[in-house]
Order: structure tokens, then C-alpha cells, then sequence
């Protein structure tokens, strides 16, 4: 889903390091550019993920940025991440439409309180509205939308964003699952 940040960021950067679980699309992706470093590994894994980062900083240097986008089956990955970090290092946190409630909110708090080295961003996507025929249609957000929204994060001094919506009166929630 982030392939165009990687590249974009790969553009600007001397080295971008992108872990995933797809070892075939890592190496697509590192294909098209010679200073993207692919680290296939389950972020759900904390072992390996501890592993497979520590390798990455060891070879290529330090993170000063980590753009992550964990779903809910990996409870410990966002702390794994960024205990690897050196401080100051900014995070982009992207937290789906389904994390945008307060217990997502509060989850997010308590991570950012543990780790106060680090400077973060957080990036909650929504939904868009559109008018089809005169009917308003809530969708979720295109893979170019949400890889614009993380750009524009990552270009921001701002220590949040939102693209889309998050909630809008009498207007239902997409009605396609991801």
C-alpha cells in the first residue's frame, strides 16, 4: 500500500530500508531503485522483527525516520520499532479508520508516552464522500490518496493529519471492506 512513500522517500533519501512481510514484492520494489534495502519480515514477529531491525541499523546506519502503518495483529511491533530508533528520530504513525476511536486513541497516548525520545506524527485516514448519480457514497480512501496523505505528513511540522474523513453527519461509513 505504500510502495509510491517508499519511492518517493528513496528519491530524496541516501537509503530507505522497507520491511514487510512479502519477500517478492520487497524485491520489486528494491528493483526499481537501487538505494531501497528490502527486509522481508512479519512485523507480528517481535523476535524477528527485533532481529531483521537490528541487522538493517547495523548495515545501513541508524533510522532517522520510520513511516509505519501496523494493523492490530502485531500488539508490540509499533514498540519494537521504536526502541530501534535513535532519539529524535521521527515517527509516522498511520493509524486506519478503524483505530480512529478512543481506545485507538488512548493506545496511541500510551505509546507515545513511552517512548518521548522520539518525535511523532500521526496519520488518521477516513473515508472520502463522493456524488454518484445524486447520491452521496461513502469509499474508502485509493492507495494514491493515502500515499499522498503520508507524504504530505512526513513534510509537515505538524504532529497529526487526517486524510479523508473520519466521520460526517448522516453519511454512513464506507460500505466496501478494505
Amino acid at each position: 500500500m505504500l510502495a509510491e512513500v517508499c519511492l518517493s522517500l528513496s528519491g530524496e533519501a541516501g537509503k530507505v530500508s522497507v520491511l514487510a512481510r512479502s519477500a517478492p514484492r520487497l524485491n520489486t520494489l528494491a528493483a526499481r531503485r537501487s538505494n531501497i534495502s528490502p527486509i522481508p519480515c512479519d512485523y507480528a514477529d517481535s523476535d524477528g522483527l527485533i532481529r531483521a531491525l537490528a541487522l538493517a541499523a547495523d548495515t545501513r546506519g541508524a533510522f532517522d525516520l520510520a513511516v509505519c502503518w501496523v494493523h492490530g495483529n502485531a500488539a508490540r511491533a509499533m514498540d519494537v520499532v521504536a526502541a530501534a530508533l535513535a532519539p529524535g528520530a521521527r515517527v509516522v504513525h498511520i493509524l486506519p479508520s478503524d483505530a480512529n476511536e478512543p481506545v485507538g486513541d488512548a493506545a496511541h497516548a500510551a505509546l507515545r508516552a513511552r517512548h518521548l525520545s522520539l518525535i511523532w506524527h500521526v496519520v488518521r485516514l477516513g473515508f472520502k464522500i463522493e456524488l454518484a448519480r445524486g447520491t452521496a457514497r461513502a469509499r474508502w480512501l485509493t492507495h494514491a490518496e493515502i500515499c499522498r496523505g503520508v507524504l504530505d505528513a512526513i513534510a509537515s511540522p505538524a504532529s497529526s493529519s487526517t486524510v479523508g474523513l473520519l466521520s460526517s453527519p448522516g453519511a454512513p461509513g464506507p460500505d466496501v471492506p478494505e
